[in-house]
């Protein structure tokens, strides 16, 4: 918003006569340029208002000024002695065709009192593509007193609804309403946005707020971006919270498929399939990671597409290295969850250029994306690695694994940026308590990990420590993992001695206790994430 010197100076009435073309000062070309303004008389040439009185700010652009598509007018205003106003002055619009507005002026942000505490900008939204004639009038006539409102500035501005504070003050617009503890936003129809809105959210503390039939809580201050395919039937959004600092309802932005869609994981395992850009996949960016890709795809035949020969080349025991046939691994089974590091990933391409070996259509556009984003990175005609990785997780997965698969992914997703993350991982590996060690790469091995590989094994280690909270700990490793070793036996072995009672292995669940606290404690200070959790939001179904 630029200040307009003087109270609207090239606002001009002469005495006799309506008054010349005026152009605009240079500072406001670019929101206000290609038409001179007429006003009604000498004192609404000052931008002043008494809103006691029967007067009116008539302003009249002359030729009629071109508005583009999906444009809000937004006024800058102030308030003298406003203590026994009742109603909001009226503000009204038209264009040189059918559209028409009119809007009630808040007066919200001054105190009771009646002294100004401050000016407020209010983006009221245009229909048309011309606006023809503009007219501000005195609304319910006050108990008392002689409030004046002061126009300091206008300006054509992108359509937005919502409220927000800068250091400049308020910023509103129509459509908004108090709700208890918070603010509420309902659209309608003739004013909404034609491809839908994206929410943005910024607090200062815990906010919660529902959309769409969803119910999202964030329970620490920051921004938080929700895209239209949540509500894009929706026209109501209620946000509660202790320290709301803006919430702006956008035009959606809209990005061409494969163009990554940047989101927190809460948002990306509740985001509607109905609203993916392509059937089969859809693939987002983390939003406070974003050198990190995630996708989700519709069942796990999509995601095999993707990355089934990938993980053979990359992990499988016995077929690491290797670019393997369609019809050699069709019968095996690859993951139902997936992570790849940028130099995994670029040689395995690498490998493909320098074999010329066949790919499926969708490896292609895996390739072409991985480029894009720059986890991989052309040397001549060598493909290296860039920085970032991928994970995935698929929809044919129930519910509570999507969640587990989405911790476990995205934490080895930061291990492959994050060096420090990465060395605390060894570190607490390397002073492992010998039992526990026995017992986890036996596991490994039954899941046909490569256990001769450090590196794996590590980012494994910390991987399932930390995909599940910290109190399922115990039961998890001391109980239903080592269950499934015992059922084997030449791996039962491995194991410590067993409570028959309880069914457990106590040594077990107390060491996998401690390293999961050990873990947690450390991605909350790094990260505010925690076991079980590498989402900032949650989100569930409106109750």
């Amino acid at each position: 918003m630029r200040p307009l010197p003087a109270l609207l100076p090239f606002l001009i009435l002469t005495a006799c006569g309506p008054p010349p073309p005026v152009s605009f000062p240079a500072e406001f070309q670019t929101g206000l340029a290609g038409s001179a303004l007429y006003v009604s008389d000498r004192q609404a040439a000052a931008g002043v208002l008494d809103l006691s009185g029967e007067g009116a700010i008539d302003i009249r652009p002359v030729p009629p000024l071109s508005i583009p598509p999906l444009a809000s007018l937004e006024l800058e205003y102030g308030l003298r002695d406003s203590s026994g106003t009742a109603a909001g002055p009226e503000l009204s619009y038209a264009d040189s065709g059918a559209a028409r507005g009119s809007f009630v002026l808040p007066l919200a942000g001054w105190n009771p009192e009646g002294r100004d505490s401050g000016p407020i900008r209010y983006a009221v939204p245009l229909l048309g593509d011309s606006l023809e004639s503009l007219r501000i009038a005195p609304g319910e006539a006050p108990a008392s007193g002689s409030p004046v409102l002061e126009l300091k500035s206008l300006d054509i501005v992108p359509r937005w609804y919502g409220v927000e504070r800068d250091g400049r003050g308020l910023r509103m617009s129509p459509f908004v309403f108090a709700i208890p503890q918070g603010i509420g936003i309902e659209t309608p129809g003739e004013f909404a946005f034609p491809e839908g809105a994206d929410l943005v959210i910024r607090s200062g503390g815990s906010v919660r707020w529902t959309a769409g039939g969803f119910l999202f809580e964030r329970r620490s201050g920051g921004e938080d971006l929700v895209p239209s395919g949540f509500f894009s039937a929706a026209s109501r959004v209620l946000v509660e919270g202790d320290d709301i600092e803006s919430i702006r309802l956008v035009p959606a932005r809209f990005r061409p498929f494969p163009q990554p869609i940047p989101l927190d994981p809460a948002l990306i395992l509740n985001y509607p399939p109905s609203s993916w850009r392509r059937g089969d996949y859809e693939v987002f960016r983390w939003d406070v990671f974003p050198s990190l890709l995630i996708f989700d795809t519709a069942d796990y035949a999509a995601q095999d597409r993707l990355l089934k020969r990938l993980a053979f080349f990359v992990e499988k025991a016995g077929y690491q290295g290797r670019l393997m046939e369609d019809e050699e691994i069709a019968g095996q089974h690859g993951w139902n969850a997936h992570d790849y590091r940028a130099q995994d990933l670029a040689r395995f391409f690498e490998a493909v250029r320098l074999a010329e070996f066949p790919l499926l259509p969708e490896e292609r556009e895996l390739e072409a994306l991985l480029f894009d984003s720059g986890i991989m990175l052309k040397d001549g005609d060598r493909i290296v690695p860039g920085e970032g990785g991928l994970i995935s997780i698929s929809r044919e997965s129930p519910s509570y694994l999507r969640s587990l698969f989405m911790a476990h992914e995205g934490f080895h997703g930061i291990f492959f940026i994050d060096e420090e993350f990465r060395e605390y991982s060894r570190g607490r590996w390397e002073n492992f308590p010998p039992a526990g060690r026995r017992f986890i790469l036996s596991y490994f091995d039954y899941q046909h990990y490569d256990t001769a590989n450090e590196y794996l094994v590590i980012n494994e280690f910390m991987a399932h420590i930390l995909q599940q909270p910290v109190s399922r700990a115990a039961g998890y490793f001391g109980e239903t993992l080592a269950s499934r070793i015992d059922a084997s036996p030449w791996r039962r072995t491995v194991l410590p001695e067993k409570d028959e009672e309880s069914g457990s292995w106590p040594v077990l669940a107390e060491t996998f206790l401690a390293e999961a606290i050990a873990f947690d404690a450390y991605a909350a200070r790094r990260w505010g994430l925690g076991a079980g959790r590498v989402h900032r939001i949650s989100v569930r179904p409106e109750p």
